[in-house]
C-alpha cells in the first residue's frame, strides 16, 4: 500500500443473517466503489463488525467513514433494538467531530441525527396495527440545496433508489442541511461545519434491483415486484450508486489533500 492510497473504514451495522441484500450491505457497497476503475486505484477498505462490538481505535487513521444499513432498530427503547446500538451511538460521538468524511446510508443516517440531536422517529402502523415500512424503487427529489451537493453531482433532479425502513428522520440536527426527500419525508441531508463533511442518506445506494426484487420477495411483498422491476426498467438502472462514487471524489480524496 502506498501513501497515494486512502483508507475508508466501514462500520458494518448489518446484522441480518437471510439469504438477501441486506446480508451483502458492506461487500455490496465496496463493489459499488469498486466499479469505477480511478477509485481502485485509489481507494482501500478496513471493515469494522459495529453490531459486534468492534469500533476502529481511536488511533487508527482513517480517510473516511461509511456506517451501513442494518437490520437493528436504531430506537434503544424498541424492543428490535441491542446493546450495541447504544455502543455504536458512544463511538460516533466522538468519530463524528473530527475531520474524517463521513457518509452515513439508512440505519448510518439515522444514527448519525440521534448523535447530533435531531429526531427518528417509526413510520407507524396501518389500520391493522402492522408496521409501515417504506419499500420498493422509490423517486426521491433533490432540493435546491441538493442539487449542488457534492454527492448529487450530475445527479437529474428526480431518481429513483432502493429503499427498505421502518424509522424515518423526523427533525434534522440543527444545522443541518436538507438535500433531498419524498413523500415519506427527509432522504438526504448534509452537516457542513468547517473541515467537517457529514452526509447522510436515508435510502441505499449500492442496492441494485435484482437484489431488491429477492428482499422483497423474502419479505413477502409480492405486490411491488412487478412495480419495482417496471420502474428500476424505466430509471436507468440503479443511478443512486453515484452518491457512492461523488462522495468518494469530491469529499474524500480532497479532505485528504488539505
Amino acid at each position: 500500500m502506498t501513501n497515494n492510497i486512502k483508507v475508508i473504514g466501514i462500520l458494518n451495522c448489518d446484522t441480518d443473517s437471510g439469504e438477501d441484500w441486506i446480508h451483502n450491505v458492506t461487500p455490496m457497497t465496496i463493489g459499488v466503489l469498486a466499479e469505477e476503475l480511478d477509485l481502485q486505484e485509489k481507494l482501500s477498505f478496513r471493515i469494522f463488525d459495529a453490531h459486534r462490538s468492534i469500533f476502529p481505535d481511536r488511533h487508527e487513521h482513517l480517510d473516511g467513514i461509511i456506517i451501513t444499513g442494518g437490520a437493528t432498530n436504531i430506537l434503544t427503547y424498541q424492543p428490535d433494538s441491542d446493546s450495541w446500538v447504544t455502543e455504536l451511538r458512544h463511538y460516533l460521538e466522538n468519530a463524528l467531530r473530527t475531520n474524517t468524511p463521513v457518509l452515513g446510508v439508512c440505519f448510518g443516517s439515522q444514527a448519525i441525527t440521534a448523535v447530533f440531536g435531531g429526531e427518528v422517529r417509526p413510520i407507524g402502523n396501518d389500520n391493522d396495527g402492522n408496521v409501515i415500512y417504506e419499500r420498493g424503487f422509490r423517486e426521491i427529489n433533490l432540493t435546491e440545496e441538493g442539487r449542488t451537493s457534492p454527492i448529487f453531482e450530475s445527479f437529474p433532479q428526480v431518481f429513483c433508489a432502493a429503499e427498505s425502513h421502518r424509522n424515518r428522520v423526523t427533525r434534522l440536527p440543527e444545522g443541518a442541511a436538507l438535500l433531498a426527500q419524498n413523500d415519506f419525508g427527509i432522504q438526504a441531508y448534509s452537516l457542513i461545519d468547517g473541515a467537517r463533511r457529514i452526509y447522510a442518506v436515508q435510502f441505499h445506494p449500492e442496492i441494485y434491483g435484482p437484489a431488491l426484487v429477492r428482499s422483497l420477495q423474502r419479505h413477502g411483498h409480492a405486490e411491488l415486484v412487478e412495480k419495482t422491476k417496471a420502474k428500476y426498467a424505466r430509471s436507468n438502472g440503479n443511478f443512486a450508486r453515484r452518491v457512492y462514487h461523488n462522495w468518494a471524489r469530491n469529499v474524500v480524496l480532497p479532505a485528504t489533500q488539505r
